[in-house]
This record gives C-alpha cells, sequence and structure tokens, in this order.
C-alpha cells in the first residue's frame, strides 16, 4: 500500500468524511423519520469511498481487486436504502411483516449480484480484460463491462428512478409548505442520477471518477432538507401526537381487515394492548360481534352501537391512493353515551310536555262540554220564555240574556275549536268549491250585521268568476268570519272592506289572498306582534270594553297554516287595520260549473209537468221528507225506497232518468247499490242512468271511490233547491219545464228555530206549514235517535252509535242546525275512539241542544 497526496485523493477524502459524518449522525438519531435509512446509505457512501481509496493505495493486482469488488458491494447497497428512505418520508405505508420482507429481499439481491461479481471477476460475466492503468501519478484497474455489471447498474438506477418518481408525486401533492425540501431532495437524486448514467455510457472523462463526490454532495442536500428544514419530521410526529391525544378512538385496517395501528383510547375501548397490531380483525375483537358485523360488511358506514356498556358513534371511512385504489379504512369512535342519556332525557322531557299540553286540551274540551250542557238549557228556556207573553221590560232583559248566552256560545266554542288545534284533531277536507260563491255567502251573511252597526260593508274581487278550487271550506269562512267579526267588534263607524285576489299558479297550486280592512281603533307595533297568540288581546281595556277571548284570531292563523299559509297584519293606532292572509290551493277541474249555475237558478222555481221521473234512495225519514216536497213541487215524478237492496229491484223493475242515492243505508249501502244497478244495465243492455251520490261528508278520498262503483256526481247534504237544479239540469238536458219566478220570505227571523223553519220554508218547500211539519218530525225523530244513542253507550255498541250521529247530522244539516252538527261530527270521532266519557258528554250537548229548539 502506498498513499500520496493528490487532488483527485483530496475529493475522496473530503467524500469520506462527510459521508462518514452524516452516517453517524443519522444513526445516532434514528428515532426520527427516515433518519435511520439515511444514516445507512450515508455509511455505504463511505465504505464505497474507502474501497475506492485503498483501491487507488495499492500496488500489486490482487490487492486492487479486492478493493474494487468492495466497493461494488455498497454500490449495490447504497440505493436500496436511499428508496427506503424516499418511501418513509412519503409515508407509502405497508404492512410492517411486508415492510421487513420487501427490504430484506432486495438487500438479498444486491448480495446476489455483488458474490456474482466476486465469483467471477475476470470473465464475462462481469468484467472482461481488467488491468491496471496508471494516470496523473495514480493507479486502477479498469476493463470492459460484462453483462452482470450492467445488470448490477439498472438494478442501481432502478432504486434511484423510483426514489425520483415518489419525489415527483409528492411535489404535486404536497402544499407550498413543502415544496422546498421536495426540490431539493429530488435535486439531491437527479444530479447524481445524471452523472452516474454519463460515467456509464463514458459520456463523461473516466480518467477519475467523481462518483462518490456527487453522493456525498447530495448527502448533504439530503441532509438540509431531513434535519435543518424539518418539515417532513415534524409533520408525522405532530399527527401521531394528534391521533394519539384525540378524545375518540382511531383504528386503522388493511384492504384484508388486518389491524394496522390504533391509538390508546381505542385500546381503552376494546381492552386491547400492542400485540393485535398484525392480526386479522376477527381475532381481535372476537368479543365484540356486533363491531365486527358492521365494520365487516360494509366499506363506508355511519352507525351507532353499544360496546362495553358504554355507546358510540361509529364512522368508517376509506382509505384510496392517488389512484383511487383501496388501501384499507380508518374507523373512527366517538363516546356519545352523554349524548344518549341527554336524548333520552329530552324525548321523555317532550313526551311529558305532549302529555300535559293533551291533558290541557282534554281539560279545555270536556270544560266546554261541561259549561255547554247547562247553557243549551238556559239557551233553551229563554227561547221558551221569549214566545210568552212579557211586559217591555221583561222582554229586554230576555233580549239581553240570550245575547249574553250567545255570546257565552261563541265563546264555549273557540275554546274547543283551540283545543283540538292544539291537539292536532283538525284534519283539512278536500272538496271542489266555487270561491265566488264561497264570498256571496261571506257578503250575504254579514252585510246585515254590518249595516245594523251603521258600517259599509263592501267586497272587491280580482279574480275570474269561475275560478274553482279544491280545499276546506268551512275552515276558508271560519277563518273569513273572526276577521270580519273581529273588524265590526272594533269598528264604530267608517267601512269594512273585504278584497279577495288570485295569483297565477306556481307548481300546480294558486295563491288565495285576502284582506280584511276596517276603520276602527288601530293597534300599536307592540299590540300586533302578540295579537296571533291564544288568549291574548291589544291590551286589557281592549277585553273589558268590547269582550272576547282573544281566541279568534289565534285560531285564524292556526287554520292559515294548515292551508300551508300565511296571516300578518298592518295597522295604525285610531286609523284601523288590515289583516292579510295567503293559502295555497289546487285548482278544481270543475271549472266554474257549480257556482254558475247555481246562481242561474237562484230566484227559480221550475215545473218540469211529469216529464222526468226520479228514484230516491234514502233510510233518513225526513230526508225523504225534504225531497218528497222538492219533487211534488218541481212537477217531477218519484220513487223513493229506504235502503240499497230495495233501489236495485226497484231499477230492475222500472225504468228511471235519474238516481239520488244515499251512500250510508241499510242492508246495501248507496255504493254496493250503485255497483249492481250497473251490472244489471250490462245485462239488460240499456244505456247508464245517471246515478247521483247524496253524502253529507264530500272528501276528495270519498268522491274519488264513487267513480269506481258506476256514481255519475255527488250533491253535499244539506243543499239547497238551486243545487238541485244544477244538478238535474247537468244530467236531463232535454226536460220540459216552465219557469216560476220565486218570492222569498223577508221575516226576520227571531230564533233558532224559526230560522231553521224559515230556511226550509224559503229555500226547499215553499210552504211554512209544510217546513213546520217538518221540523217537528225531525225533532220528533231527533229525540228517537238521542234515546237508542243513551242505549248503544250503555252497551258499548259504538259502531251503531256512529251510524245513529251520522244519520242525525244529515237531517240536521238541512235545516242548517250548525251547532248540532257539529255535536255529530265529535261524536262520530269519539265513537271511532271508543271514547265513552267524551261520547256521554256529547250526548248531554245534544239533548239540551234539542230542548232549546223544540
Amino acid at each position: 500500500m502506498r498513499f500520496h497526496f493528490s487532488p483527485n485523493l483530496f475529493v475522496l477524502y473530503f467524500s469520506f468524511f462527510i459521508s462518514l459524518f452524516l452516517g453517524v449522525w443519522g444513526i445516532k438519531n434514528r428515532k426520527k423519520p427516515a433518519a435511520l435509512q439515511f444514516g445507512l446509505s450515508m455509511l455505504c457512501l463511505t465504505l464505497w469511498t474507502f474501497g475506492f481509496i485503498l483501491e487507488l493505495a495499492g500496488i500489486d493486482f490482487k490487492t486492487k481487486l479486492i478493493w474494487y469488488n468492495f466497493q461494488f458491494l455498497f454500490i449495490y447497497l447504497f440505493p436500496v436504502n436511499l428508496f427506503w428512505m424516499t418511501k418513509d418520508l412519503s409515508n407509502l405505508w405497508l404492512k410492517e411483516k411486508l415492510e421487513r420482507f420487501y427490504f430484506y429481499i432486495f438487500i438479498s439481491i444486491s448480495l446476489i449480484i455483488f458474490l456474482t461479481g466476486v465469483i467471477n471477476p475476470h470473465d464475462s460475466l462481469f468484467m472482461k480484460n481488467l488491468s491496471i492503468i496508471e494516470n496523473n501519478g495514480y493507479t486502477f484497474l479498469a476493463g470492459a463491462a460484462g453483462p452482470v455489471y450492467y445488470i448490477g447498474i439498472g438494478y442501481v438506477f432502478f432504486f434511484v428512478i423510483l426514489s425520483v418518481g415518489i419525489l415527483l408525486y409528492e411535489l404535486i401533492k404536497r402544499e407550498k409548505f413543502f415544496k422546498l425540501q421536495i426540490l431539493l431532495l429530488l435535486l439531491a437524486q437527479v444530479f447524481p442520477l445524471i452523472t452516474s448514467v454519463l460515467y456509464t455510457f463514458k459520456l463523461l472523462d473516466t480518467s477519475f471518477n467523481y462518483s462518490t463526490f456527487i453522493f456525498s454532495l447530495s448527502g448533504i442536500l439530503i441532509f438540509i432538507a431531513l434535519f435543518k428544514l424539518k418539515l417532513f419530521g415534524i409533520q408525522p410526529i405532530a399527527k401521531n401526537i394528534l391521533i394519539e391525544n384525540l378524545s375518540d378512538g382511531v383504528l386503522v385496517l388493511d384492504r384484508e381487515n388486518t389491524v394496522i395501528d390504533m391509538n390508546i383510547i381505542t385500546k381503552k375501548i376494546f381492552g386491547l394492548n400492542d400485540s393485535c397490531i398484525g392480526k386479522k380483525m376477527g381475532s381481535v375483537f372476537y368479543d365484540f360481534p356486533l363491531f365486527l358485523e358492521s365494520i365487516g360488511i360494509n366499506v363506508a358506514l355511519s352507525d351507532e352501537m353499544p360496546i362495553s356498556e358504554k355507546f358510540y358513534d361509529i364512522r368508517i371511512t376509506p382509505i384510496n391512493d392517488f389512484k383511487n385504489i383501496f388501501l384499507g379504512r380508518l374507523i373512527v369512535l366517538r363516546d356519545i353515551t352523554e349524548r344518549k342519556s341527554f336524548e333520552k332525557e329530552i324525548v321523555k322531557a317532550k313526551e311529558e310536555a305532549e302529555y300535559a299540553n293533551e291533558a290541557k286540551s282534554r281539560f279545555l274540551a270536556n270544560m266546554s262540554h261541561e259549561i255547554r250542557t247547562p247553557l243549551n238549557g238556559i239557551i233553551g228556556y229563554l227561547s221558551l220564555l221569549s214566545t210568552t207573553e212579557l211586559s217591555v221590560s221583561q222582554k229586554e232583559f230576555v233580549q239581553n240574556a240570550r245575547l249574553s248566552s250567545n255570546i257565552l256560545m261563541e265563546i264555549i266554542n273557540n275554546i274547543l275549536d283551540i283545543s283540538k288545534i292544539e291537539a292536532g284533531k283538525i284534519e283539512l277536507e278536500k272538496t271542489d268549491f266555487s270561491l265566488d260563491e264561497l264570498i256571496d255567502e261571506i257578503q250575504v251573511m254579514f252585510t246585515p250585521k254590518v249595516e245594523e252597526k251603521g258600517l259599509l260593508f263592501s267586497i272587491k274581487k280580482e279574480f275570474q268568476p269561475k275560478n274553482t278550487f279544491i280545499g276546506d271550506t268551512l275552515r276558508i269562512k271560519q277563518i273569513l268570519i273572526n276577521l270580519i267579526n273581529n273588524a265590526v267588534k272594533f269598528t264604530s263607524n267608517g267601512s269594512i272592506v273585504l278584497y279577495v285576489h288570485v295569483f297565477e299558479p306556481e307548481d300546480g297550486k294558486y295563491r288565495l289572498h285576502f284582506e280584511v280592512t276596517d276603520t276602527g281603533i288601530g293597534m300599536t307595533h307592540e299590540q300586533q306582534e302578540k295579537i296571533f297568540s291564544p288568549f291574548t288581546q291589544a291590551d286589557n281595556s281592549t277585553t273589558r270594553k268590547y269582550g272576547g277571548t282573544g281566541l279568534g284570531l289565534s285560531i285564524a292563523k292556526s287554520l292559515v297554516e294548515l292551508m300551508h299559509g300565511k296571516i300578518w297584519v298592518h295597522s295604525t293606532p285610531n286609523e284601523g287595520s288590515v289583516f292579510l292572509f295567503d293559502i295555497l290551493l289546487a285548482a278544481s277541474e270543475k271549472t266554474g260549473l257549480h257556482s254558475a249555475s247555481k246562481k242561474n237558478y237562484m230566484n227559480n222555481l221550475y215545473d218540469f209537468k211529469h216529464t222526468v221521473k226520479i228514484l230516491l234512495a234514502e233510510d233518513n225519514t225526513i230526508n225523504q221528507g225534504l225531497m218528497k216536497n222538492i219533487f211534488e213541487l218541481s212537477g217531477l215524478q218519484y220513487s223513493i225506497v229506504g235502503d240499497g237492496l230495495s233501489a236495485v229491484e226497484k231499477c230492475k223493475a222500472e225504468s228511471f232518468d235519474l238516481i239520488f242515492m244515499d251512500i250510508q243505508m241499510p242492508i246495501m249501502d248507496g255504493c254496493q247499490a250503485s255497483q249492481k244497478i250497473r251490472e244489471c244495465e250490462k245485462m239488460k243492455g240499456s244505456g247508464p242512468v245517471p246515478i247521483i251520490a247524496l253524502t253529507a261528508s264530500a272528501s276528495s278520498k270519498e268522491t274519488k271511490s264513487f267513480v269506481n262503483y258506476g256514481i255519475s256526481d255527488f250533491l253535499t247534504k244539506p243543499f239547497e233547491l238551486p243545487d238541485f237544479y244544477m244538478i238535474l239540469f247537468k244530467y236531463i238536458k232535454d226536460a220540459q219545464y216552465e219557469l216560476r219566478p220565486l218570492q222569498k220570505n223577508e221575516k226576520i227571523h227571531s230564533n233558532e228555530t224559526e230560522k231553521a223553519i224559515d230556511y226550509i220554508a224559503e229555500n226547499i218547500v215553499f210552504d211554512r206549514a209544510e217546513a213546520e211539519k217538518l221540523f217537528q218530525n225531525y225533532i220528533n225523530e231527533a229525540e228517537t235517535i238521542i234515546e237508542n244513542m243513551r242505549e248503544c253507550l250503555k252497551k258499548n255498541d259504538y259502531e251503531t252509535l256512529d251510524k245513529l250521529a251520522h244519520k242525525l247530522k244529515g237531517s240536521s244539516g238541512f235545516f242548517k242546525l250548525d251547532a248540532i252538527v257539529t255535536m255529530c261530527l265529535d261524536l262520530r270521532e269519539y265513537s271511532k275512539q271508543k271514547n265513552a266519557e267524551q261520547a256521554d258528554f256529547i250526548l248531554k250537548n245534544l239533548t239540551g241542544k234539542i230542548l232549546s229548539i223544540k
């Protein structure tokens, strides 16, 4: 051996000491990310440089050959460690066993290539024609490369290129904050790679090999990037600290459901330790079958489940690489035991609040029924007292007592309505109606009342008279009645205006806009904010001066919202108020027919001279009597039967131009009878006779089902003579008749009984004596029905009780006895609920009401 100084050897010494320092530093700081692999690669470079120095210092061929081969061992080991360092930095994790396995495989391949060179140094497998060459005072071995040499160099280039590829990917993927570090790492590998390629293909001067020096400079760049910038170093540590300090459990599984990692919280949840890492999910969590089932089936999942006497929110997220290839799953377990307990408390509190609200509603309903029973008796006896001979003062006393009783009854009705609304028991009907007709009814209803107070009442319409809609006319009228009553109550002079506008449809529904304007006392802004709250009026003085409970506007607001609308108010103190509301309704297919036709028949009577033959199927004797009067008044031929089966038999024996069919009848109901009649017509080959259903509740669901039974149309009970003529002319177009104008009775109704009799006399039978006879028949039948109802209630026969209530409702409707109709509806509802207590209240009310109008 001989050592002598030269510039080229100085470069080698520099490379040796730099790489040695970096290697020792990396091993010493091996706990830092990628430091160990960096240190190993630098030590490989150190030994490579050391072998090169000793080769140059050797004198004979054999010595030089030993160190020549020694260099190639570490040339092949160097890129493997460099690649592993780059892989660790990029977080391309594999399973721990696979990590070790692949690392040992790559190292083994390096050793195999090296041993092949050692065993065959002089033949064609590795190097050919090796000889000592002298250049500038030092000697080294040189010769022609064989195939194994190129395999080894290719192996080196393979790992270097892989490392460069990883860094290029990271350069694209990483945030701007990491760009400088990645560029330094990339330069540290690309520069020596290019130099090695040029040396290998002898594109540079090969008189001296500076590869080790180039790689030592690369080591300096890597050292700066890794340990001075500290970016890659702090990020994995920070992530690890974050995961370990999370209050949630974190679990990582690979695609084969092997446990890759878990934090401390997960270990505590399942009672595990580090020994479960690397094991299959089933062998680790076999004590938790529900957890295994949930995470074993789904790739992505969000679920809640009990684990170890606690409740956890389980969220599973798939882990994919940059090519969207599935690698495994990240599972996060969040302890929601306290939240679930809190939710149970909320549910319990909600149920208690609902129960309390329902109890309050029941109490209000019970109290309203209890109060109404004696109140009906008071009103009834006052009505009877008013028919006796009284002095002027006594008549005034009775009139004031009746007025107070009626106000009290209105209050009770409002309380019952608000209790139903709060209990969610109000359901909106969906029937076809004419808006124009509805507004006309409001005008007829309020004009006398408004004019009596010396006010002007006008209606402004901005819609087509033919407009018809599907909705609950009773509830719409109730809203308007509440608002107009309110306006009348608080207006002493001036006017009240009802404005109605229909906007073009949006999303298949029309917006109906209503405004009720008055010139009354008005309200402040503070009063307007609370005016729609239950039991609230503008202030206490309002209640004392004008009376009322403050329920009307609250009821109106609730009904508007049930129709998916809104209600609001504009008001100025001492100038008046404007109450506005919008509702959304679908258009009816029956465009304008009912409204226009009814108006045409309002003041006319038609005499058909027995040219039309009609069959009536109706089991209610009161309704039979009413229809009989209509038929005789109009000169129609008719037959009347009391059940559906008789109607079928009658149709088999005779021919009719029109059939009116009650829906609910004994033996066979109207729908079944209509179906049988259609079957008989098919067998006889005769044309279908129009069948008109008589129904007390024409809900859209019910009327749509009529078509399935062959029913042509329906007439809602109670109806007036124009409604009857509207149907008659619709289905009998060639009837011969004479026209006679009607003379309406202008008598002012003094009490509810007279109102009912006058209504029938003026709108249906046109004979006062006949109307009184019909009303007395109604009273007799009503008393019998109520007595039968009591018997049904004692026997718990709720089905028959429901039918009797329906029957009384139908006949009461013809006399416009709305209070009795409402009670019958309530009784039917409680019959279906089998609520004996509430049904008994209703029966007491009915008894009192019948007594008051008897």
